[in-house]
C-alpha cells in the first residue's frame, strides 16, 4: 500500500495506492543521500527511517480506522498529507523533554536489581533534576548529544558541585541515553563519551590521616561553636534549632568515623545489616557486577565501626541523607585544613591501612585493600590511593634490595 522513491533532488517521496483509487504522491521533507531497500542509510538515518515507519503506519491505521467510500481525491489527498507532514497534533514528532517523560514513567515501575524493589520517589526526582540541569545550561535534541558538549557541560557542573555531585548528574544522563538507544530513538552515538567521574580515581579526593580522623572520633560538638558557624553561614537558628543540629552533626560524627573503619561507599554502608556480620569481618556485595567486598568490623586504638553500629537487628547505620552538610560543621571543630564529605572517608581507611599501619611479615595489606573496597585490578586501588611509581620502586627495593 505504501511505498517510497528517492527523487533525484534527494527528497524522499510517498507513494500510497488506495484501492479504488489512482496512486497518490507526496514529497516529504526528508533529504538522504542514500537509499536501499526501503530505508534511508548513512550517518543520521536513523530518525528518517523512524519517520518512514510512522508514516507506513498511519496511513495504515488511518485506511483501515475510517470509511473513505465518500471521500473524493482531493480529500483522500489532504489527509495522506496532514499524516506524511505530521500536521496533525496528535501525530507531531516528539522531542528528547517527551521521550523522558516515557523513560521517567518507565522507571517508576522498573524494580531496582539491588534492593528488590521499585525506586523511590527521591530517585526518581535525581533523574529529573540531572534532565533539568542540562536543559538550564543548553536545550538539546538527541542528534545534540555529544563528546564535545559532555565537556563543556561537566565543566559547567564542576563550577557549581563538587566531583561527586556532578558525577551522579552525569550518570543519570547516562542511564536516560542508553534507554533511549535501546528503545530505537535517533541518539548520536557521542553519548558513550558521556562518562561520569570516577570517584575511584579523582586526584582531588583527598585522604584524613590517622591523627585527624583520630580528631573527628574524640570530637565534642559545642552549642556555642555550633552556633557560631551556623551564623557565619548565614544562619540565625532557635536554642531549640541548635540542639537539634548538634544532635545531628554528632550523628554524623559517628557515622565517618564508622565508614573509615569500614571503606564502604555510604550506599553501601547505609544497606548493611546485622546478616552481613560476620564474626569481626562485615561482608557484603557492592556494584553491578555484585563484587563481594570483605571489610574489617572491629574496634581499634583507629577503626571504630562497632562501636557505632545498631548490632539489636536491622540497619547497622541509619541514612542521613544531608550528612555532608553536618560534615561541613565538623571539618570546621575538628580544624581539618580541607573541604571534605563522606567520600573522603572511604579513601581514608586504604590510605590509613597502606601508609600508616606497620608492615607486618605475611600480610598482603595491598590484598586487604583491594578486598575492602571491591576493586578488581591492583592499579585501580593504587591510583585510587595515590600509591606513585617510586613507592613501588620503594616497595621493590625493600623486598630485592
Amino acid at each position: 500500500m505504501v511505498k517510497f522513491h528517492l527523487l533525484p533532488s534527494g527528497t524522499v517521496r510517498v507513494h500510497v495506492k488506495i484501492p479504488g483509487h489512482d496512486r497518490f504522491r507526496i514529497s516529504t521533507d526528508h533529504r538522504v543521500k542514500n537509499f536501499v531497500d526501503q530505508r534511508a542509510t548513512g550517518k543520521n538515518s536513523k530518525f528518517t527511517n523512524m519517520e518512514l515507519d510512522r508514516i507506513e503506519e498511519d496511513i495504515d491505521y488511518w485506511y483501515k480506522s475510517n470509511p473513505i467510500d465518500h471521500l473524493n481525491r482531493d480529500q483522500i489527498e489532504q489527509k495522506l498529507t496532514q499524516i506524511i507532514t505530521n500536521e496533525t497534533q496528535s501525530l507531531k514528532r516528539k522531542g528528547i523533554a517527551d521521550h523522558f517523560k516515557e523513560f521517567k514513567e518507565e522507571k517508576k515501575t522498573e524494580i531496582n536489581p539491588k534492593t528488590k524493589k521499585r525506586h523511590t520517589p527521591g530517585n526518581i526526582n535525581s533523574y529529573e533534576m540531572a534532565f533539568k540541569h542540562l536543559n538550564e545550561f543548553r536545550p538539546v535534541e538527541y542528534e545534540q548529544v555529544t563528546k564535545r558538549l559532555y565537556h563543556q557541560f561537566l565543566g559547567h557542573l564542576m563550577d557549581k558541585y563538587s566531583v561527586n555531585h556532578a558525577g551522579k548528574i552525569i550518570r543519570r544522563l547516562k542511564t536516560f541515553f542508553i534507554w533511549s538507544e535501546k528503545s530505537g530513538l535517533p541518539i548520536n552515538r557521542e553519548y558513550e563519551f558521556w562518562v561520569p567521574i570516577n570517584e575511584e580515581t579523582e586526584e582531588t579526593e583527598r585522604a584524613l590521616n590517622s591523627e585527624q580522623l583520630d580528631r573527628i572520633y574524640r570530637l565534642e560538638i559545642d552549642p556555642v561553636e555550633v552556633y557560631q558557624i551556623a551564623k557565619s553561614k548565614g544562619k540565625i537558628l532557635s536554642s531549640l534549632h541548635i540542639d537539634q543540629l548538634c544532635r545531628s552533626i554528632d550523628e554524623a560524627r559517628r557515622q565517618v568515623v564508622a565508614m573509615a573503619s569500614i571503606g564502604a561507599h555510604k550506599e553501601d554502608f547505609w544497606s548493611l545489616t546485622d546478616r552481613n556480620v560476620y564474626g569481626t569481618l562485615v561482608k557484603y556485595r557492592r556494584g553491578k557486577n555484585n563484587i563481594q567486598c570483605v571489610a574489617p568490623f572491629r574496634d581499634t586504638h583507629i577503626f571504630h565501626a562497632r562501636e557505632f553500629a545498631n548490632m539489636a537487628g536491622g540497619k547497622l547505620f541509619k541514612r542521613m541523607t544531608s550528612i555532608n552538610y553536618y560534615i561541613s560543621y565538623i571539618q570546621e571543630m575538628a580544624g581539618i585544613p580541607f573541604k571534605i564529605t563522606a567520600s573522603n572517608f572511604r579513601k581514608t581507611f586504604g590510605s590509613i591501612i597502606w601508609y600508616e599501619l606497620p608492615n607486618t611479615t605475611g600480610v598482603n595489606k595491598m590484598a586487604v585493600i583491594m578486598k575492602a573496597y571491591g576493586h578488581k585490578k591492583e592499579s585501580t586501588t593504587r591510583k585510587y590511593l595515590g600509591i606513585q611509581e617510586e613507592d613501588l620502586e620503594r616497595d621493590h627495593e625493600h623486598l630485592f634490595g
